[in-house]
C-alpha cells in the first residue's frame, strides 16, 4: 500500500512541475498572427523564392550563436511598408541587451546588401563589416565582447525614437508581445537582390514589426518591416528555459529520494 501511495504522489509532484515547467517557457508561442494579417510578409517569401509558410513555419527560437568559424553573414532581404522615417536593425547580447552592434538601417539598404558579422573571442570583439566597405567595421568594445544574441530594431522619426529597442526575446518587449518572427531556411534557391540566387540551406529569416503594435486591433502585426537573412547561425535554449529544465531534474531526484523513505 505505500508503495502504491507512494508511486501516486511522486507522479503526482511531477506532473504538477511539467505544468510550471511548461507554462513558465510559453512567452514565445507560436504561431503569430494567421494567413490574413501575415500576408505581405509570405508574398516577400514567394517573391524571393522561398517555400516558408509565413503562419505555419513560424519557431519559438529568439537567441542564436554562430557556427563554424565564428563568422555569418547577414542579407537585408526586404521591407513591405514602414511608416516612419527609419528603422535601425542589429543583434544584442543575451546577457546584456544594451549592448548591441548595428547590421542595417531601413532608410539606406537595398534589396540583397550583405553585412558580415565577425565573432572573435581573442580579441574581445564583435564587428560587423559592410560588404561595401570591408575596411571600416563596426567594433564593440573588448569588455563587451558576446557570441550568444538576440535581434533588435529601433524605429526613428527624425533624429527621434519613436519605438524601441525591440527584442527577439519577448519577455523584453512592452506587454511581452512578439516583435520578431523567426523562420528556419528550407533549403531553397532564393533570389534577393544584387546577391543573385542561391541555396539558403542553414540561413535564418528574421521578420521585424516595428510599428506602434500594442497587442490590440489598433495596429496590424503584419512583421514585414524588415525581413533579414542570416548565414551560419543556430539557436541556443533561452536562459529561463535551461533553468527551468534544472529545477525540474533536481525536483525528480528529490521526489525519488524523497519518497524513497516514506
Amino acid at each position: 500500500m505505500k508503495a502504491v501511495i507512494r508511486k501516486g504522489f511522486r507522479w503526482t509532484i511531477i506532473s504538477l512541475m511539467l505544468i510550471a515547467f511548461t507554462g513558465s517557457v510559453q512567452g514565445a508561442l507560436r504561431p503569430w498572427g494567421d494567413s490574413a494579417s501575415l500576408a505581405e510578409l509570405q508574398g516577400v517569401f514567394d517573391g524571393i523564392g522561398s517555400t516558408i509558410d509565413a503562419v505555419n513555419d513560424q519557431t519559438s527560437e529568439a537567441l542564436f550563436e554562430p557556427t563554424g568559424a565564428g563568422n555569418s553573414v547577414a542579407a537585408y532581404v526586404a521591407t513591405v511598408s514602414w511608416g516612419w522615417s527609419d528603422l535601425e536593425f542589429g543583434i544584442y547580447s543575451m546577457n546584456d541587451p544594451s549592448q548591441r552592434v548595428k547590421l542595417f538601417n531601413e532608410s539606406t539598404a537595398a534589396l540583397g546588401d550583405s553585412v558580415v558579422l565577425t565573432f572573435d573571442e581573442g580579441l574581445g570583439l564583435v564587428a560587423s563589416v559592410d560588404l561595401s566597405n570591408p575596411l571600416d567595421p563596426v567594433v564593440i568594445d573588448q569588455s563587451d565582447y558576446f557570441v550568444e544574441f538576440g535581434f533588435y530594431a529601433i524605429a526613428y522619426d527624425g533624429a527621434s525614437v519613436v519605438e524601441g529597442p525591440l527584442y527577439s526575446e519577448d519577455s523584453l518587449n512592452p506587454g511581452g508581445y512578439a516583435r520578431f518572427l523567426t523562420y528556419e531556411a528550407k533549403g531553397d534557391d532564393v533570389t534577393i537582390g544584387d546577391a543573385g540566387t542561391y541555396n539558403d540551406i542553414n540561413h535564418w529569416y528574421v521578420a521585424a514589426e516595428g510599428g506602434n503594435y500594442d497587442g490590440t486591433s489598433t495596429e496590424n502585426a503584419d512583421f514585414n518591416d524588415m525581413i533579414v537573412q542570416m548565414e551560419s547561425i543556430t539557436p541556443i535554449p533561452e536562459p529561463a528555459t535551461l533553468g527551468l529544465m534544472g529545477v525540474f531534474a533536481g525536483g525528480i531526484c528529490f521526489s525519488r529520494r524523497f519518497f524513497q523513505k516514506i
